[in-house]
Order: C-alpha cells, then structure tokens, then sequence
C-alpha cells in the first residue's frame, strides 16, 4: 500500500520571516503608543530573551502585559492585542514564495505544521495568512515548550505515513532524524541559525535547499 505523503513546516524562519515582526510591530507600536521606537524595540527585545530563556518559547500574553508594564501603557492592553490578533498584521510577513509553493505541496500532499511556541501567537500567522485552508487542522502540531518533546506521539500518529519535515534548525532536522529516522528532513538553510550546523556532528539531512520552492520537485521524487 502506498503511504500516504504529508509535509509538516516549521513557521518562523521556515513560512514567516520574524524579520518582519521586528521591524513592523515596533513601528506600529511607536506610533499607537506615541513613544520613540528604538525605546519600544529595546524593552521588547530584554522581555523576549527573557521570556524565552526562562520558558523556551515566547508567552505572547506574558509577553504583551511586561511591555506594556515596563513603557507604562498598561491601558493600552486591548489596543495591542488587536494590532496583533484582531488585524491582518502577520499577512506580509511571509517570505514571498510560499504561498506559491504551497499551493503546488497541496497538490501531491497533505499539509500540516510542526512548530514551537505559544499556539495562540504562532497560529495567528497561518489564521492571517490567506491561505489558511491549504494546512491540514488534524496535522497542526503547536507544541510548547520543545517541540522535539513531541517526536514520540508524532511517531506513534504517523507510522504508515511518509513524513516530510521542512525546519530551518539544525538541531530539529538532527533529533528527528535520529528519533524518527524515516522522516525525509528538509533542511531550509535560511534565518539565525544557520551556523548551528557546524557545531553538529555528523549533521546530514535528507535535502539542504535555501528556498522553499525548491521543495515541490523533492516530494515529487522521494
């Protein structure tokens, strides 16, 4: 019997450039806030590796209530959520071959996301993306805090399936080859971690590609 292919992606350096987040929600918020934006940007980034480093992904509510605390606009709580949930914020933020790409991944397989973080904040990005209905909700796998905590249960899910996994960290492509070993790992060489690579030893994913069109002819094939 044919396995049936499914391709789960990573979303941040993988579908969504946090670039954008950087550089966008930090404008938006100066001037909803009416406060100078290197200050905004400053705070933020302290509270983020803060939240991070303590919980291994971003609580974007916690995350929200210590900004808002620290530049002393608590009342403005309502007003940024909705910058980020209640708006079409996240849509540009896409790398701009990826829609493309996943309309032709639809086509000879099932889609699904395998990501890390705060469910509400990264499923936002895919809720406003416009092509929300492509992502298979059955195969949208939002773990925190480590997602690779996750890789028994998605063994167990998916023994009679041909999994695909596209990841921009090395570390992710490495565990799941070496818990799941019949997962074909993509490897988007793109993002801040691309030098994690080098200190991995014996780090071979299945396919290395630097843009995610590359991808449809890979599945095609393998």
């Amino acid at each position: 019997m044919k396995k049936q292919k499914i391709v789960l992606f990573d979303i941040d350096y993988t579908l969504f450039d946090v670039n954008y987040f950087d550089k966008y929600f930090h404008k938006k918020l100066s001037k909803l806030l009416n406060l100078n934006e290197s200050f905004i940007r400053d705070s933020s980034i302290k509270i983020i590796i803060d939240l991070v480093t303590k919980e291994a992904f971003l609580d974007i509510d916690k995350y929200i209530k210590e900004l808002i605390t620290d530049l002393n606009k608590k009342k403005y709580k309502k007003k940024v959520e909705d910058l980020l949930f209640s708006s079409s914020f996240f849509k540009k933020g896409f790398y701009k071959e990826v829609e493309k790409t996943l309309y032709a991944v639809e086509k000879i397989a099932r889609i699904g996301i395998f990501s890390q973080g705060d469910i509400k904040f990264q499923w936002a990005k895919i809720e406003q993306s416009g092509f929300k209905h492509l992502f298979d909700k059955d195969l949208t796998y939002i773990i925190k805090p480590r997602k690779l905590d996750f890789l028994p249960s998605l063994k167990k899910r998916h023994l009679n399936d041909k999994i695909y996994l596209v990841d921009d960290k090395p570390k992710i492509i490495q565990e799941m080859k070496e818990n799941i070993p019949s997962v074909f790992a993509i490897w988007l060489r793109r993002g801040k971690f691309i030098d994690q690579a080098k200190g991995i030893e014996g780090f071979k994913p299945d396919s290395t590609i630097t843009n995610l069109s590359e991808i449809v002819e890979i599945i095609k094939r393998n």
